[in-house]
């Protein structure tokens, strides 16, 4: 498994997600619904892969949208040491 370096720090990521997150709240985004289905998982020692659908539909400057997309988590188990 490959990681990712990260060129960037806590802050500025956090800061990126609150102002991804306020450009959402800013607009008229209403009658959000979502739903996961088939499921996936598969895990090996610490680490578990879980593939799945993700449905979603919204309104969104009065026109309703809907998206479907398989989504795929990938999940580490922590000891906490």
């Amino acid at each position: 498994m490959c990681q990712c370096p990260m060129n960037f720090s806590y802050q500025e990521l956090e800061e990126s997600v609150r102002s991804a997150f306020q450009a959402v709240a800013n607009t008229d985004l209403k009658a959000i619904f979502d739903m996961l289905s088939d499921f996936h998982v598969a895990v090996s020692n610490d680490i578990a892969v879980v593939r799945c659908m993700l449905d979603q539909s919204y309104v969104l400057g009065g026109k309703l949208t809907t998206i479907v997309a398989p989504t795929t988590c990938v999940l580490r188990r922590d000891t906490g040491t």
